[in-house]
């Protein structure tokens, strides 16, 4: 979410992060309140999808987490592991707590998606003790044996002892090698050759790990996963359990990494089996992508910083109908927003 509904830490505030899993920096109130009144509404699906831990998005949004009437879902890690916490529940309430059509209509799709939900968790989904889930099962048994299979560790700790300012870390889960406080130019030379070198050495052990750049990062990722697949995912479920497809959706993101969440969003929110009604190219007009700062980049659209971007949600949450209003006879099912 750095980057994108909030200004990036500084340096030192982000390796305390990386390692020790806090941050003294909390929401903003200004967020805080755009993410409440956008999940108030009962027909909105709302997911934050960021490369951090789960550590560091359970205790920035623990506010939002704790309290029931607002569903908001996470994914950490970069899509390696997600959390539908709320999202669920609201599902999973009674019909009687909506008035009118629309919110009928979509508290009973939400009824449909809660015991669905349920039969998988129960089934396939391999889920940690405070409801977060790997998108990938048995993936933080094997990390650590598939790393020291390639020597990844001993690599990282020669590219960090030539590359001053330099780290890595290892979660249960990913890997990552970070420069925010190296020479900017010496760091990005060294991080293309370290990601040349950590692909070189994946290939000759064959593991399923992807290598990756972010912002001053080089990260490891289980092959098969990325926030593009996790958007994909998130919407393919709710279609697939519940038959929910959302009527507009609007996708933010500001670096490499979010490139793919833009495709995932284009490509279902235009395919035939999202909208078997429409057969004209007007569909893709309900979804919208954006990145932050003008870049090359997949998005449609771009806004200078997050200040911006909090503009937009804002602009967004003053339709929001929240849940036990009373509507007037509805339209389209209002959609879901991913940032």
């Amino acid at each position: 979410h750095a980057g994108t509904l909030a200004p990036r830490e500084l340096g030192n505030l982000a390796v305390k992060r990386d390692f020790l899993g806090v941050s003294k920096r909390k929401l903003s109130p200004k967020i805080s309140a755009i993410l409440k009144l956008l999940c108030s509404d009962p027909r909105n699906v709302v997911f934050v999808i960021s490369g951090n831990s789960t550590q560091v998005l359970s205790l920035a949004f623990a506010e939002i987490l704790s309290d029931p009437s607002t569903p908001l879902g996470l994914v950490a890690h970069s899509g390696v592991m997600m959390r539908w916490g709320n999202v669920l529940k609201r599902g999973m309430a009674s019909s009687a707590h909506a008035v009118g059509g629309a919110a009928s209509s979509r508290n009973d799709v939400g009824m449909r998606w809660g015991r669905a939900r349920s039969l998988i968790a129960n089934a396939e989904v391999e889920q940690t003790e405070d409801e977060w889930e790997y998108m990938l099962p048995g993936v933080a048994q094997e990390w650590s044996r598939w790393t020291d299979a390639a020597e990844i560790p001993s690599i990282l700790d020669e590219y960090t002892w030539r590359t001053g300012g330099s780290s890595w870390r290892q979660t249960e889960v990913t890997t990552s090698w970070q420069f925010r406080q190296a020479d900017p130019e010496w760091g990005g030379i060294q991080a293309v050759a370290l990601q040349h070198e950590l692909e070189e050495a994946i290939a000759n052990v064959n593991v399923p790990i992807a290598v990756t750049r972010k912002k001053h990062t080089v990260e490891l990722l289980p092959k098969g996963v990325d926030k593009g697949k996790a958007v994909k995912h998130i919407l393919e479920e709710l279609r697939r359990h519940t038959g929910f497809v959302p009527a507009f959706c609007f996708c933010a993101g500001d670096d490499t990494s979010d490139e793919p969440m833009y495709a995932s969003v284009l490509d279902f929110m235009g395919s035939r089996s999202a909208h078997p009604e429409d057969d004209s190219q007007e569909r893709f007009g309900h979804a919208f992508t954006c990145t932050v700062g003008r870049k090359p980049t997949a998005a449609q659209y771009y806004v200078n910083d997050t200040e911006q971007v909090l503009d937009v949600i804002q602009s967004l949450s003053t339709v929001v109908v929240p849940a036990g209003y009373s509507p007037p006879p509805p339209g389209p099912l209002a959609g879901a927003a991913s940032m």
